[in-house]
């Protein structure tokens, strides 16, 4: 999102700035990869996570090559659920927090002593929550490593591959193998076949195909995949021989359907200015919207490929977001007040939302077809913290969000305070505290925005 749509999250009425993002989660064996904020120091790292067949993992990569981590067994044989044959009890040794799991626990711990971060590679465990965490990066990976958004998927397919941005040596493709919990060898993203570059920040894995990766450019409206195992590129899809695009155009912010058949995006053009936004379908070769409105600052495709979330820059007629039934034609304008507290940070599942409402601090789910209804899923209460919210995984039953100090604001304990947390999105209030990533944001690209994996086995 652009700068101006991040800065529309803050709280009303005072306090301090909540950013937003977006993220999705699910499944019933849980693992989480998180990269977290780039340019923390030995306090904060960005980390993986996956349970084991008998204890939660976690692996971690951050800026300065920070920690992974390992998650519990999932509730109701999804998140949290203790695994078949295994006892709730705590280890020997942890704290009360980890006793319970952080299963709908809402005392407040502080933060205990920071642990000793290993290698790359190397793992350890989380001392709030007892997650088993492992370090994805470190020095000998450059400055500035960590993910990109809780929309945009690290892991690809079936979590053999991470995707991670290197400010310094350039963003990478790291091997994984999720049953042994191991990290393997880094090869950095190919140039293009024009010698341009694919436009990391926005490329999307495959959700079928763990060999492929889906991607952009700067050097014009084209949509390319990389074969990740071959190291070649496929033209999808040049957009410069449709109406409204140009040459030195290019597609930014992409989403894509969980069939892989339809595609939405923002254009811009060669001075980066927004061009407007459009929908493709590739069964057929047909834009299903092509549309030349420069109000949209991001546009959001849900995984049904039915409905689109069109979130702007400013308002129409009273209206900062509309929904977009791709079907039927019909759109809905959602306010950013009563009666519909329009969406904050969160993402988009099938044919449902889960985000955050700027106004009263709560998680609301609301469905595609009717989203003027909504269901409180998290509420805060007065406890105001900046966070983000992944729905990337198949399954939809929960969701991961991250809670994160920004600039000095949020620092003291608090509940959920600098924690990575899974939700129940039924509207049940059930939830699960993960880990305490650590990371103290100064600057965007510090700011952990975890995302969860789409067999909902990891997180980063």
């Amino acid at each position: 999102m652009t700068e101006q749509r991040r800065e529309r999250g803050e709280r009303k009425g005072g306090g301090f700035g909540a950013r937003r993002l977006c993220a999705t989660l699910a499944a019933p064996a849980l693992a989480a990869l998180c990269l977290l904020s780039p340019g923390a120091s030995r306090e904060g790292a960005s980390a993986v996570s996956g349970p084991p067949a008998h204890e939660p993992r976690a692996a971690v990569a951050a800026e300065d090559g920070g920690p992974g981590l390992l998650l519990p067994p999932p509730l109701e044989g999804g998140f949290g659920a203790p695994a078949a044959g295994l006892s709730p009890a705590p280890a020997a040794g942890l704290s009360p927090a980890q006793g319970a799991a952080g299963v709908n626990d809402r005392r407040v711990y502080p933060e205990p002593p920071a642990p000793r971060l290993p290698a790359a590679g190397g793992t350890f465990r989380d001392p709030a929550f007892g997650a088993e965490v492992m370090r994805v990066t470190d020095e000998r990976d450059g400055a500035g490593c960590g993910n990109f958004y809780p929309h945009w998927p690290t892991l690809n397919a079936d979590s053999t591959r991470l995707l991670v941005r290197r400010q310094e040596r350039g963003d990478a493709v790291y091997e994984f193998d999720p049953a042994a919990f191991r990290l393997g060898r880094a090869r950095p993203v190919p140039r293009l076949p024009d010698n341009g570059v694919l436009i990391t920040e926005g490329a999307i894995w495959s959700p079928r195909d763990p060999n492929v990766l889906y991607g952009a450019t700067f050097n014009g409206p084209y949509l390319w995949a990389l074969d990740v195992s071959r190291q070649t590129y496929r033209l999808v899809k040049d957009f410069s021989r449709e109406p409204g695009f140009r040459k030195g155009d290019y597609l930014w912010q992409m989403s894509v359907s969980a069939d892989e058949d339809v595609f939405a995006f923002t254009h811009r053009d060669a001075s980066y200015k927004p061009v407007g936004h459009a929908v493709w379908r590739r069964s057929d070769d047909r834009l299903l919207v092509n549309s030349d409105s420069t109000v949209e600052d991001e546009v959001r495709l849900d995984k049904s490929g039915r409905y689109l979330v069109r979130y702007l820059s400013r308002q129409v007629r009273g209206f900062d977001c509309f929904v977009q039934d791709l079907r039927t034609g019909r759109e809905e304008g959602l306010t950013p007040d009563a009666p519909d507290f329009s969406p904050g940070h969160g993402d988009v599942g099938a044919g449902m939302l889960v985000a955050w409402d700027n106004n009263d601090n709560r998680f609301l789910r609301r469905a595609l077809s009717d989203p003027h209804r909504f269901t409180a899923v998290l509420e805060m209460g007065r406890d105001w913290m900046n966070q983000h919210l992944s729905l990337l995984s198949r399954d939809d039953a929960w969701a991961l969000v991250t809670f994160y100090s920004y600039r000095g604001q949020g620092l003291a304990p608090g509940l959920f305070h600098d924690e990575l947390v899974l939700v129940k999105t039924d509207g049940s209030g059930q939830f699960r505290r993960l880990l305490q990533h650590r990371s103290k944001a100064q600057d965007y690209w510090a700011m952990p925005r975890a995302n969860i994996s789409y067999d909902g086995r990891f997180a980063a």
